[in-house]
């Protein structure tokens, strides 16, 4: 049975804040170079911004028991969860680097997993 999958968009604007959260735009297309792909991603899905205003979104990662997604957003070393009807909001602050001083502007975590698998 295939499933739609909604492909998450992070794109760097002014503040998370304010957001809706329930018409998202659609940007871009699926390209899709394998028929295989259709048994992984409906053919009529659409890459949806679900939300905006981060320095560098990274690694989401969907959290399927809370009906959630988290993802980093590195320079602000943050994690931030997006929920639909709520929008974004900060999971987790710091998400990476604890030390004092100078470091790098990625101080956050990168890329996120459930598990190995």
């Amino acid at each position: 049975m295939k499933r739609s999958i909604t492909l998450v968009a992070l794109i760097a604007a002014q503040s998370i804040f304010g957001q809706d959260t329930q018409n998202f735009p659609a940007i871009g297309e699926v390209l899709r170079f394998d028929k295989k792909m259709d048994a992984l991603i409906d053919p009529s899905a659409r890459i949806e911004v679900l939300s905006s205003g981060f320095a560098w979104g990274e690694g989401p990662v969907w959290i399927k028991q809370g009906n959630y997604l988290l993802f980093s957003d590195v320079h602000r070393n943050q994690v931030i969860k997006w929920t639909e009807g709520v929008g974004a909001e900060v999971f987790l602050q710091p998400s990476g680097f604890t030390g004092v001083g100078d470091y790098s502007l990625g101080l956050g975590s990168n890329g996120l997993a459930i598990d190995d698998q």
